[in-house]
Formats: structure tokens, sequence, C-alpha cells
């Protein structure tokens, strides 16, 4: 006999059942999904600056750019699938330093201080491999976010010059870091190895003389 209905006019098949995970971010073929303490996945929602929409998948807010970065999520985390979400994190940042071009650009470039060019510039970077520090910036910004960090790309200067440039910060126990891949990069591409620009505390900042709008 098929169910009836429940009270509220909805079929018992058409119930959600908790998932059976634990809380916290969970990755499936690169997507991240966000199960609250109750078993059920967040959808329709968010959890700081990070969204999740009606399949509870997080999203950028641009399907493009979601299906880009979930095809490389899938691959790495196959490609290292005993490493926890921070040592993922560490990959990404990886990913960014090692896989892209980099492509000097004088024109449409971000001015200083302003944001909402994150998505673009990842999607330009992920889609021809080639790209400037915002490129870079904006391609860890993606990466960062969809493993669940609420992650902040910044148009600002650098260097004694003041010169353009575009990193990321993510806060960890109430305290910024910058994360700045296309600067390793460049140190790298020069001989320079012992520059490690993953999670770079406050009291370093002022070496590279970063500035951007607070």
């Amino acid at each position: 006999m098929p169910h009836a209905d429940s009270e509220a006019g909805i079929l018992w098949a058409e119930y959600e059942l908790p998932t059976g995970l634990s809380e916290g971010f969970h990755f499936i073929d690169g997507w991240t999904y966000y199960v609250q303490e109750s078993g059920y996945l967040l959808k329709d929602s968010s959890i700081g600056t990070l969204t999740f929409d009606a399949n509870g998948r997080f999203t950028s807010g641009d399907a493009a750019l979601d299906k880009l970065v979930a095809d490389i999520l899938k691959t790495m985390i196959a490609e290292n699938p005993d490493k926890d979400r921070y040592e993922l994190l560490y990959q990404a940042h990886l990913y960014c330093r090692d896989s892209f071009k980099y492509l000097r650009r004088y024109v449409d470039n971000p001015a200083f201080g302003t944001n909402g060019w994150e998505i673009e510039n990842a999607t330009v970077m992920f889609t021809t491999g080639r790209g400037n520090c915002y490129n870079y910036a904006a391609s860890f910004w993606a990466l960062a976010r969809a493993l669940g960090y609420d992650a902040r790309a910044v148009s600002g200067t650098c260097t004694g010059t003041n010169q353009p440039h575009g990193w990321c910060f993510i806060e960890f126990d109430g305290k910024d870091y910058i994360f700045d891949c296309e600067w390793e990069m460049a140190y790298r591409e020069r001989g320079v190895f012992d520059k490690n620009m993953f999670k770079v505390p406050k009291e370093k900042w002022s070496f590279w003389t970063y500035r951007w709008k607070k």
C-alpha cells in the first residue's frame, strides 16, 4: 500500500533524513556541504560569508566558477585522501602557486580597496591558466572558500614603491593571516625557496610593506 500523505500534505517519502555524518564540512565529488549538529545539511543559509544553496552545496554565487572549483577539489582530495581540511588548504596554496603562468596586465586591474572582482579573476585563471597577482589571489580565494574558510581577497599595495598587489586574508583564532601564493611563486622563479607565503602572521607583514583599505 502506498503511504498516505502527512497531516501537512507532504508524502512521507519526501521527508529529509539525517545524513549520518558528523557536524562540520564534508566534501563529496569535489562539492562542499555543511552538516549541522542535528545531522541535516545546511540549506539556503550561510555560515559567516559562506553561502549554501537549496541542495546544501557551497556556492560562490556563480555556477560556472563553482563547477571549475569542484573539479579541482575533486582531484586534489583524491590525490590527498588522508589530509584534513587545513592540510587541503595548504594543497590549494601549492596548486595556485605552481599551476599557472604569470601574465602581466596594466589595464582592468582592481582599484585599491575594491572588491567584487574575485569571481571574474578566478574564472579567468582557472580557464586560461594565466594571470597576474589578482588572478592568483582570486583563485586561492575561490578554493579556500570552497574548503570552508572565510577567505577575503584584497586589492592593495606592497613594497616600498606601493606596487599594486592582490592577496588573501584568512582569520584564525581572531587573528588575520596573509596568504600570497603569487609572491611565493615569484620568489621561486628567482631561485629563492625559503620564503613561505602561506599563513603569514602580522609580525612579518612589514617586510613586504602590505597596505590595504581597512
